[in-house]
């Protein structure tokens, strides 16, 4: 006489190996997460500044990369070609397709932010900066720039936020990174 289903023994025997899967799968995963939202960041990153880019050779026009700590947001700007106390006046790119901003995550938090060779990160003494922002120019090269920052969630063996360094090349206009801070 045969019986249809599983023994009790069969049935402990599979949620072990279901346990055991999970103790192994779940912490590795948890590990790589900050790794891809770093990694969305910098997608996201990458890709404001190649709409800069090929927006600027075609409008002929400067375009602007701005970083508000405040808020998080990251957004691209078009000069408007007007001035005001002789600086160019600049309002957002809208574009009802393409995304002009998106929100850098906190647990990336930048220690520095080279524009030119001058840390824009330290121009203010004592207190820290609202907005910082590069140039993207209408012949398609883009300011030298180097954004160092650590990722807050994704930890080193020695306990250390992790250091990230993205370097712009301003030919291409796209950010590189390093595992490491750059100068």
């Amino acid at each position: 006489m045969h019986r249809k289903g599983f023994t009790l023994l069969e049935i402990i025997v599979a949620v072990a190996i279901i346990g055991l899967v999970s103790a192994i799968v779940i912490p590795n995963l948890m590990r790589r997460a900050p790794s891809y939202e770093r990694q969305e960041a910098i997608a996201n990153l990458n890709a404001l500044t190649q709409l800069a880019w090929q927006n600027a050779l075609i409008e002929d026009k400067i375009h602007k990369i701005k970083f508000n700590f405040k808020t998080g947001q990251v957004f691209l700007e078009i000069a408007t070609g007007e001035y005001e106390k002789e600086e160019q006046i600049f309002k957002p790119l809208e574009r009802m397709h393409i995304s002009t901003e998106f929100t850098w995550p906190e647990h990336l938090e930048i220690r520095q932010f080279i524009v030119e060779k001058f840390d824009e990160m330290a121009r203010f003494i004592g207190k820290r900066t609202e907005t910082v922002w590069f140039f993207i120019m209408p012949d398609g090269l883009a300011q030298d720039v180097i954004i160092n920052f650590v990722d807050t969630k994704d930890q080193l063996p020695d306990g250390r936020a992790r250091p990230i360094g993205l370097v712009l090349n301003p030919f291409n206009v796209q950010f590189k990174e390093y595992d490491t801070f750059q100068k």
